[in-house]
């Protein structure tokens, strides 16, 4: 907010305050300012005039995208180009006196309307202003309240709705999907959810979702825990996919990759089930949803991911649920680099040349459609080397 200080001390602005219509677009963006800032006493003089805390005109809506600079582009879009409130940016900077004085005034909690619209102090909280947490509001306490609570890891402001009972209703919770969220929130946001008596049926998609959550986050604390309370096991595969391939990839972290897999492997998931973890990865339909994987298959990262896998063997031939198509073929569509790993990766597994030859055919079709063409002189090389150690004339 450094503009908005330079603002400050460059122009008279009580004087612009006190001239005009209260209700003008010079007024309206000032207030709007003034709460962003946490400026209590021109906020004040704003509204003594007879500013609306609330429906800044068009020309403020504007100017709210000036006062949205220092915010980041999710909470851009999301949270405020929907409700550029003054309530909203005095909650959000956690200005704890502005937002009690546009209270006091009346200004609306602008009831949410869906996950996308919060209203102004669940914003707060989701953003752990602690002190807006406590004013008593009762209106503006909400489900996706809890859900942003839960997954924030803000304990403090569960303790906070648990004394007024508001905690209470996830005991109750309809959605199912308080442990997700909560695992969300990490290790000891769960075990206080679990410990205030929240019920989950073993196995159940809820906790199975909460395990994938916490796969893809690669937070092995909470995947031990949920194997501790029993509340999964033997599993290998939600929602179709192996679990080993759904870590967010690429990671920066490639320890935790490996802390995470392995710690998987240790309770017992099957890195043959469903489709071969390697599709996870390879795949453009995968679960790389943060980045398009094809911009993100050259990085060291993902063929790090990959190798490890290997490692740990994946099978390079396992074939997808009701496809014919295997790893290799999704590595063909990538890089040589990939294929390399795959093949050096088959390397004294006892494999039919007729399997073999029919993969590989898949995969130049790959290749050759994504324009990578050594990619095909490696995958032809492959097949002659083994139809070669295959034949009877081939020394044993």
């Amino acid at each position: 907010m450094a503009a908005a200080e330079i603002l400050r001390n460059t122009m008279n602005l009580l004087e612009l305050i006190a001239s005009g219509d209260a209700g003008d677009d010079e007024h309206a963006m000032l207030l709007l300012l003034c709460a962003a800032c946490g400026w209590e006493f021109m906020l004040r003089q704003l509204l003594e005039r007879g500013c609306s805390p609330d429906a800044p005109t068009p020309s403020a809506c504007l100017f709210s995208s000036i006062i949205l600079k220092g915010l980041s582009p999710y909470d851009r879009h999301r949270q405020f180009i929907r409700n550029p409130s003054a309530l909203a940016f005095a909650a959000y900077n956690g200005h704890l006196g502005t937002t009690r004085l546009l209270l006091e005034y009346n200004a609306s909690l602008c009831e949410e309307k869906d996950q996308f619209t919060p209203n102004p102090l669940t914003l707060a909280i989701a953003h752990s202003h602690l002190p807006i947490a406590s004013i008593d509001r009762k209106r503006s306490w909400s489900e996706s309240l809890l859900e942003k609570v839960l997954k924030d890891g803000a304990i403090d402001i569960m303790k906070i709705l648990q004394r007024r009972g508001i905690f209470d209703s996830l005991m109750h919770d309809e959605r199912g999907e308080a442990l997700i969220d909560a695992a969300g929130g990490g290790v000891r946001t769960m075990e206080y959810l679990l410990g205030q008596g929240y019920k989950v049926t073993p196995n159940s998609e809820e906790a199975q979702l909460a395990l994938m959550g916490a796969v893809k986050r690669a937070d092995t604390d909470v995947i031990n825990l949920l194997y501790a309370r029993g509340l999964v096991f033997d599993i290998s595969v939600v929602h179709r996919r192996n679990l080993l391939g759904c870590i967010e990839c690429p990671s920066t972290d490639i320890e935790k990759v490996i802390s995470t897999l392995d710690t998987l492997l240790a309770h017992g998931v099957d890195i043959t089930a469903a489709d071969s973890p390697l599709f996870n990865v390879l795949s453009k339909g995968g679960n790389c949803k943060t980045k398009d994987i094809e911009h993100i298959c050259d990085s060291n990262d993902v063929e790090q991911y990959v190798s490890l896998l290997l490692d740990r063997n994946a099978d390079p031939m396992q074939s997808r649920r009701r496809s014919d198509v295997c790893p290799i073929s999704a590595a063909a569509a990538l890089n040589k680099s990939m294929v390399h790993l795959m093949l050096k990766a088959l390397d004294g597994r006892n494999i039919c040349l007729q399997q073999f030859e029919r993969q590989i055919s898949y995969a130049k079709i790959q290749a050759l459609q994504s324009g990578n063409p050594g990619v095909v002189s490696l995958l032809r090389r492959a097949y002659f080397r083994k139809k070669y150690e295959e034949s009877p004339r081939h020394p044993a």
